[in-house]
């Protein structure tokens, strides 16, 4: 989800149509297209890092919604961690997870709807470990993310484990570069900008300035550029995130 005001657009005028009229009907009347619109608008403000909206929108569709599915159920209580998470770690350099609640989280998917939302947020609070070099806890979430392949996997998944794979390899820097410059592989640009500064690291601790520096200002690009696709009202958030504004 990298064209952020295009979907901002559809979400603006599906928030004027679904909700006013859902307002009316009882939890067991709530459809599943009024739950797949919470759920987008939840993963689109966690990604633009508006995570008190994010955290609203989701609170509501759980009071709207009875939840008894339980693929459903699971997402819901993944992303209430995922949000909090966020809100308590985005400022922390040193970052920490919770690996009890995982494990035990794992052992709950039987399905390819539940192992799929899972998968997205072991990789992805995985990348954020990495920038605080918490390997061993990156090892572990891989640990537990390759239990889930058999469930559910998707081309997305598999870029993004080559990319973790190549931050945990011996040869860090080679591997890193190589997956940033291979055509074939589609990375996103909220993963590539992370990228480019997780290598910009590396170079930084062998004492290669210069090559430092060009990464840094690689991932900056392309920061701005995703900055500048955000609805204009969200884009400083999106840079730090501040609770108060929210």
């Amino acid at each position: 989800m990298n064209s952020y005001e295009r979907a901002f657009g559809i979400l603006k005028k599906m928030d004027s149509e679904l909700p006013s009229s859902s307002l009316s009907l009882s939890k067991k009347d709530v459809s599943k297209d009024l739950y797949d619109y919470y759920m987008v608008s939840v993963y689109f403000n966690l990604q633009i890092k508006n995570y008190e909206k994010a955290e609203r929108i989701l609170n509501t569709c759980a009071e709207m919604s009875e939840c008894d599915d339980k693929a459903k159920h699971m997402e819901v209580s993944a992303l209430r961690y995922r949000i909090q998470w966020y809100k308590d770690n985005f400022l922390k350099l040193n970052k920490s997870i919770d690996m009890q609640w995982f494990e035990d989280m794992v052992e709950k998917v039987d399905s390819f709807q539940t192992a799929h939302v899972l998968r997205h947020m072991l990789l992805g609070l995985s990348l954020e470990l990495s920038n605080s070099k918490k390997y061993i806890q990156v090892k572990m979430l891989l640990a537990l993310d390759q239990t889930l392949i058999p469930q559910f996997d998707s081309e997305v998944l598999k870029w993004k484990r080559k990319i973790l794979q190549a931050i945990l390899g011996e040869n860090r820097i080679q591997a890193i570069y190589d997956l940033l410059h291979d055509k074939n592989l589609k990375m996103n640009k909220e993963w590539k900008w992370f990228t480019y500064k997780l290598l910009a690291d590396e170079y930084f601790y062998e004492g290669d300035a210069y090559l430092a520096l060009t990464n840094y200002l690689m991932s900056l690009d392309i920061i701005k550029s995703l900055t500048f696709s955000i609805p204009e009202g969200q884009r400083e958030n999106y840079l730090l995130y501040d609770e108060s504004k929210n």
